[in-house]
Formats: C-alpha cells, sequence, structure tokens
C-alpha cells in the first residue's frame, strides 16, 4: 500500500505519494558541494537525518544534518564520511571532493614529496604556505591535516611540476 503524505507548503493540503514528495526535495538540490551530495543520497536512500546519525553511530545524531550536510562545515574526517557513504551504499567518488580525496589518500608523503621535488626545508614549505612555523612538519607527519586552501595550492603546485 503506497504511503501518503502532506507537504508542509502544498496549498491544496492533498495527499502525495512518498516518490512524489522525495522528488520534489532532492529537485532543488545542486550537486555542487559534497554536503549537497550527502543529502541528495540520503533523501533518495529515505533515511532521515536523525536515522542517519544514528546509524553511523553519532554520540548526537540530531547535529547530523547540521554537522555533515552543511556547505559552511564540508570536512567532518575521512572515515565519518566513508560510513556515510557505506550506509547509503554510494561509490566514494560520486561523495568525495578534490579535499576529501587528497586527504583519504596518503596526503602525507605526497606533500613530503612535493617539499623533497622543490628541494625546499620544512621552515621554507611553512613560509610558501603561510603558515606558523612546524605545521607543515605536522602535516608531513599526520599529526595534523592541511586546511582547504592549503590542499588547493598544494594541488596547483603539484599539477605545475
Amino acid at each position: 500500500m503506497p504511503v501518503s503524505i502532506f507537504i508542509e507548503n502544498n496549498p491544496f493540503k492533498e495527499k502525495i505519494s512518498r516518490e512524489m514528495y522525495i522528488e520534489e526535495k532532492v529537485k532543488d538540490i545542486h550537486l555542487d558541494t559534497m554536503p549537497e551530495r550527502i543529502r541528495f543520497y540520503r533523501i533518495k536512500n529515505k533515511i532521515g537525518g536523525l536515522e542517519m546519525g544514528r546509524l553511523i553511530g553519532m554520540k548526537e545524531p540530531r547535529s547530523y544534518e547540521k554537522t555533515y550536510e552543511n556547505p559552511a562545515h564540508p570536512y567532518n574526517g575521512v572515515e565519518n564520511i566513508r560510513k556515510i557513504c557505506k550506509v547509503l551504499a554510494v561509490d566514494e567518488n560520486l561523495i568525495f571532493d578534490d579535499y576529501i580525496r587528497f586527504i583519504a589518500e596518503d596526503y602525507k608523503s605526497k606533500i613530503k614529496k612535493l617539499r623533497e621535488l622543490k628541494g625546499m626545508k620544512l621552515y621554507e614549505m611553512d613560509k610558501l604556505f603561510g603558515l606558523c612555523r612546524g605545521t607543515y612538519s605536522k602535516w608531513e607527519k599526520g599529526i595534523s591535516v592541511p586546511n582547504r586552501k592549503s590542499v588547493e595550492k598544494i594541488l596547483a603546485i603539484i599539477k605545475d611540476n
């Protein structure tokens, strides 16, 4: 038996099928950012935000949408994004953006190789990227993760070499 629901902004207050409701919800989602792609596939899979938070093991499942589907906070850990892809049964390549892809792969060896290719010392790389002294070293050791802006610079330098 098809499930019928009411849409809040429906001026006619008529019942529509769940499938029509889902199509209505996803039609205006732009797939330009990773959070939008995550939201798109979650809705297509008929999973609510709270349910998704529970499925990926969040301590506070109510904050799922704010944490993972908010374009203002596009990075929340590679492993967590992988959990989301697994629950949604979606290939990571459909969700990941260049930044997450870079971090998910062995970024430590890539940035070390870049430094060696440039023939520069760690403190020189800090200067090149406008970082506090020691930050590039922490990236190479995997102690911290480069931010999006830095990864964009790294990818541009790699592309030019």
